[in-house]
């Protein structure tokens, strides 16, 4: 973080001293005669476009910044510009820059959730659709007229400081600010109801985030920057939240004048991307960490149902989502999905842009069981026969007793055993689907974490009925990082001994080639 604090002591002052000591910026702080200087203030009218994107670009440049410093993010060139243009793509152009700023802080919040993989549990979406007033804004600043009230708005809602900090900080009593708060409250509530919108049922948590809100507002327009930046218009500093932001944003380091110029070209974000979005039915929402897991292509959770997947290749996503329903995790009629283009771009630490809420809004019309722009959906395969079962086929244990003993008398020159073996990683460790012939016996040995384990062990043919799949072929899911399998025409006592005394899946195949000439082994890592 760098060395930036909402509550220095410059800022620490109600606004009638600030208003006395704002002409005081320091020389760093002044832009040098042959220096670069921003030709515009935050929201001073460019009459080369009418896009916000141009036209407020310093102000939302600023309000970027802030709001990544207000959730705990390093100020980086690459950051700010990827926060920037998440706004951005979600900023129509016509939109009047009080209101865009408004929307910054959401918007790039919602960006540092996904970033960190956190799940938006906001309990009241709805307000930040809501327009702020700017009568409300006035009747707030009406109501700020001690020095209580000036410290709540300007540290307690517009820095998000809390009031037991503010209150050690600059010397006021908490019970002083808390009683303020309440008045604040009643001011907005009175507000609302003069519009027809009763507040009254509304908790006091939700109160605060509208005045949040409203002490950031700021309708008028600003004199130009370099102006303010040099010293001139302290009145106006001291009262302006985007200003003094500006200011100290620059003199701490946070933002450079580059930051601040609005570019010639491309002020607006023009990319567009494709994602494909699945969602999760509320049932089968245990199955999203594998889920995501076996998901090898760039990918984000954005909620405890959804998930959005890069489509630029739909291979990957495809082999995926159809391997979990095979295995049923989740079941077909427990997902559903679809591709969705338009404005955004991926970066580094996700997705930008609007598409997201896009397709949550058009998957709500769409059925279960289908991802558009994906093949058909296949149904869990069967579950294997039981072991109880098979044994009852068996003619006898001394018939198998004697074919053993006949496979175990087989010359060294026998024909090797066929086996066919298909890996895939998948769930934590590696599926194994196997073709062998009907008396051959099969053994599974795993490495895990530079550890060997059996993780099924076969003395007869019967045993691998365990993991039969019904249709005649095998499958077995072995967690860990790789996975030995051994079909031999007889069992292999010492198998276990040998897997205990050895490090490598190779040194146990070589002892099986030793053991059981006639035997085919498949080894396979992820």
């Amino acid at each position: 973080m760098i060395p930036f604090d909402p509550l220095d002591a410059a800022t620490a002052r109600p606004a009638s001293h600030r208003a006395a000591t704002a002409g005081g910026a320091t020389d760093a702080s002044r832009p040098s005669a042959g220096g670069s200087l921003p030709i515009a203030a935050p929201t001073r009218s460019v009459p080369l476009d009418e896009d916000v994107a141009y036209t407020g670009w310093a102000a939302i440049t600023v309000r970027v910044a802030w709001a990544l410093l207000a959730n705990g993010i390093r100020l980086h060139p690459e950051v700010l510009r990827a926060a920037r243009d998440h706004a951005l793509f979600h900023i129509h152009p016509s939109t009047p820059l009080p209101h865009a700023e408004d929307r910054v802080d959401h918007l790039v919040a919602q960006l540092v959730r996904r970033a960190r993989r956190e799940v938006d549990r906001d309990r009241w979406p709805q307000d930040l659709e809501m327009p702020l007033s700017p009568r409300w804004r006035s009747a707030i600043e009406r109501a700020a007229n001690d020095e209580a009230a000036v410290n709540l708005l300007h540290h307690h809602y517009a820095d998000r400081r809390p009031i037991e900090q503010i209150a050690m900080h600059l010397g006021v009593d908490r019970i002083v600010l808390e009683s303020t708060r309440g008045g604040l409250h009643e001011v907005v509530r009175a507000c609302a109801a003069t519009d027809g919108l009763s507040l009254h049922d509304w908790p006091a948590e939700r109160i605060d985030r509208l005045l949040a809100r409203l002490a950031t507002f700021k309708p008028e327009p600003c004199p130009p920057a370099e102006e303010v930046v040099s010293g001139g218009h302290p009145e106006h500093r001291a009262s302006c939240i985007r200003c003094d932001r500006l200011i100290r944003l620059i003199k701490a380091g946070g933002l450079a004048w580059e930051d601040v110029l609005p570019p010639a070209l491309g002020a607006r974000p023009t990319a567009t991307a494709s994602v494909l979005v699945l969602q999760l039915h509320p049932d089968a929402r245990g199955h999203r960490p594998p889920l995501l897991e076996a998901l090898t292509c760039r990918r984000v959770p954005v909620s405890d149902d959804l998930i959005v997947i890069d489509a630029a290749d739909l291979t990957a996503p495809r082999m995926a989502v159809e391997l979990a329903c095979l295995v049923g995790a989740p079941e077909r009629h427990h997902l559903r999905g679809m591709v969705v283009s338009g404005p955004g771009r991926w970066s580094r630490n996700g997705l930008l842009g609007p598409l997201v809420q896009q397709a949550e809004t058009e998957l709500r019309c769409r059925p279960w069981g289908r991802v558009e722009g994906l093949p058909d959906l296949p149904e869990p395969e069967p579950p294997p026969p039981s072991p109880r079962r098979a044994w009852t086929a068996v003619a006898g244990l001394a018939a198998i007793t004697a074919l053993l003993a006949v496979w175990a008398l087989l010359p060294s020159d026998a024909p090797p055993t066929r086996l066919d073996a298909d890996f895939s990683p998948g769930r934590g460790g590696v599926w194994a689907s196997l073709d062998v012939d009907e008396d051959t016996i099969v053994n599974v040995v795993r490495e895990r974490g530079g550890q060997l384990d059996v993780a099924l062990i076969g003395d007869d043919p019967v045993d691998k009925l365990a993991i039969a799949t019904g249709d005649g072929a095998y499958r077995i899911h072995a967690q860990g990082d790789g996975v030995l399998v051994i079909a031999s025409p007889a069992p292999i006592p010492t198998l276990q001994g040998v897997v205990a005394r050895s490090a490598r899946l190779e040194d146990v195949a070589a002892h099986v080639a030793t053991s059981q000439p006639a035997g085919a082994t498949r080894i396979y890592r992820r």
